[in-house]
């Protein structure tokens, strides 16, 4: 897990301890492509739509930035799961603190998600 991933992973938890998520795991699902490629979403996410109703399946994507081929193989998988929703997440810095933002499609605007100090949490 690279820098970027362990902080979301922090966020995820604690969207988990407030009952918005059921579950995530790094890199717990891999979909097969083509023949000899794979892509392997960096959280698995499954959260609940409502109180009654199912739970949806996530994947979510943490970049710094992104290249074509992998954007390429984002989308590729994200035809190959149509009940799955696809999230690409990244981190935007200021002076005082880093800010989540995610980017569901690439025609809806980005929304903030939560500030993020930039102090690491004392272990």
């Amino acid at each position: 897990m690279n820098q970027a991933e362990t902080a979301y992973a922090l966020v995820l938890e604690a969207r988990r301890r407030e009952f918005d998520i059921v579950w995530y795991g790094f890199e717990s699902d891999k979909i097969r492509l083509a023949d000899g490629t794979w892509y392997t979403p960096d959280f698995t996410v499954i959260r609940f739509q409502c109180v009654t109703g199912p739970c949806i399946i996530e994947y979510h994507e943490v970049k710094g930035h992104m290249r074509t081929a992998e954007r390429v193989r984002l989308r590729v998988a994200a035809s190959l799961r149509p009940w799955a929703r696809f999230v690409l997440v990244w981190m935007k810095y200021d002076k005082r603190n880093r800010m989540w933002f995610v980017d569901n499609s690439e025609d809806v605007p980005c929304q903030p998600l939560q500030a993020f100090p930039t102090q690491r949490p004392e272990p």
